[in-house]
Order: structure tokens, then sequence, then C-alpha cells
């Protein structure tokens, strides 16, 4: 198979995974199928990236900015969902006392979720979203005059390329900060979409006992920890724009019970951070294990 038709399969698998949640997503605050729309949106968006090389460029570039703007409004959705979520378990484990007095917080949360759903649906029912969908069916149907390398000549470099994307911040992982560590987790995302996104080229030599779900599994292990250290961050960010900025509020105040509640959440959630943090580098070593290097290694060796 050439390495364009590989990608535009790869683009219309997600792109309609992607539109199958359209309705689910706009009808109301749907938190499962805004989180699956917003996967779908960024393997979309990785696909796009990678493949830019052998798809048409100027169709590509043309169909980003769209798209861009869909993620951001997903992320804006679904980062209150996070955030409600993370807020209700603490809740449920605190006294009574704190539990009440963060309720403003939640009502705070809630309202702002229910404007992100109305920007949701405003976008995915207008103009803008409706001709991005028509650039992407045009960009997945044209064909380029000349022939397109085999994925067999083109795979095995660009997973090696991003592994050292990867691999390159294994002098920092240690004592990094939690924007490096986010950093590497999109990184380490990119690696992963691409080794699924491959999956069954990777996986022709039937009789070998390398798969690449055991590469998969690892990465996906660091990208959890990492995503719930992230999650950690934002929700203390969240709550640091809740504290100063009291004339957002009814009340326009934050009474002392209310203030010590929510300090004790960011003390909580620092201490989230801090144990993934301390955690990363043991499951980031396995990314850059010889077993790893000799797993990838032995895959794209079939290519």
């Amino acid at each position: 198979m050439s390495m364009r038709d590989a990608w535009c399969l790869v683009l219309a698998q997600s792109l309609k995974k992607m539109r199958a949640l359209e309705d689910a997503a706009r009808a109301s605050e749907n938190v499962q199928a805004t989180h699956d729309m917003r996967v779908a949106c960024r393997r979309l968006k990785s696909g796009l990236r990678f493949g830019r090389g052998t798809l048409a460029r100027k169709r590509v570039v043309k169909t980003l900015p769209a798209l861009e703007t869909l993620r951001d409004v997903l992320g804006a959705a679904r980062n209150l969902d996070v955030l409600l979520a993370a807020l209700q378990a603490y809740r449920a484990q605190a006294s009574l006392q704190d539990r009440d007095a963060l309720g403003g917080l939640n009502e705070r949360w809630t309202r702002a979720r229910a404007a992100r759903q109305i920007a949701l649906e405003q976008f995915l029912s207008g103009e803008v979203y409706r001709e991005w969908t028509i650039r992407m069916a045009a960009l997945l149907d044209e064909r380029e005059p000349m022939a397109s390398p085999r994925v067999a000549d083109r795979l095995g470099a660009l997973m090696w390329k991003q592994y050292g994307i990867v691999r390159a911040y294994e002098t920092q992982v240690d004592d990094a900060p939690s924007q490096i560590l986010h950093a590497l987790r999109i990184e380490v995302k990119r690696l992963r979409y691409l080794l699924e996104f491959f999956s069954a080229p990777l996986t022709a030599a039937r009789r070998s006992k390398t798969q690449p779900q055991k590469l998969i599994d690892v990465l996906i292990a660091l990208q959890d920890l990492l995503g719930e250290m992230q999650d950690a961050v934002v929700s203390d960010e969240f709550v640091a724009q809740y504290l100063t900025r009291p004339d957002e509020r009814a009340e326009n105040q934050i009474g002392d019970a209310e203030f010590h509640a929510l300090t004790r959440y960011q003390v909580f959630l620092r201490a989230q951070v801090a144990l993934r943090r301390a955690q990363a580098p043991q499951f980031y070593a396995a990314l850059v294990s010889p077993w790893f290097r000799k797993t990838l290694g032995a895959l794209t060796a079939r290519l």
C-alpha cells in the first residue's frame, strides 16, 4: 500500500468516528461523547501532521484552522468535565464543612460547563464546521499525479524520528517541571498514535511474538500518569482563578470557611502533582530501555 493511501485510510477512520459522535456531543453535556470526540479530533490532527509530507500540503493547511478550533472547543468542555469529576470525588471524602464550602466552586464550574456546551453546539451547527467537513472530504478524495512512496519506505523512519523526540526528554525528566512533562505527554501520545495507526502492517508477520500492543501499553501507562498530573495542575489553576476573581461571583466575596476549604483542596491537588512527578521517571524509563528499542526495531524491521 502507498503511504498516501494509508494516511487517507487512517484519516477517514478517525473522521468517521468523530462525525459519528456529533449528535451525542451536540445534544447535551455528554461527558463520554465529548471525551471520545476530542480524542478522535486529536488523532485526526496527528494524522494530518504526520501525513502532510505525502498528502496535498495546501489542502492539509486549509483544514487545520477549523480543526484546531474544534479541538479547543471540545477541550474547553472536556476540561470542565474533568474539573467537576475531580472536585466531586474530593468532596465525597472531605469533611461535611468543606463539602458545603466547596459548593460555590462546583456551581461556578457547572455554569461554565453549560456555557462551553453552548459554544460546542454552535460550532458543530455552524458554517465553519460544515465547510471543514467538505474540505476534509476533498482532501481524502484527491489523487496525486505521481506515485506515493510505499508504507515500507517511510514508516520505519517516521517511527524512529518520533521515538527520538520522546527520548530527547531523557536528560530532563528527573527534575522536570509540569510544563515539560506535559509536552512530553503530547509527544508520547503521538508515538502511540503512530503505532496504533499502523498496527496492521507492523503485525503482518503472524509468527512473530513481537506485537505493537506491548509498546502501546507502556506508552499508555506514562500518558495516563502524566495526564492525571496535568489534570491536577489545571484544577489548581482554576481554583486559583476562583480565589482571585471574586467579582465574578454573585456574593462578591469569599468567606473564611470557603477560603480554607479551597486552600485545602489546593494542597491536595499539589500533593497529587508531586506524587505523579516523582513517579514519572520510573514510567519513562521503560520507554528508553533496551527492551523498548529492541522491540520497536523488531517491528520496523518487518516492513
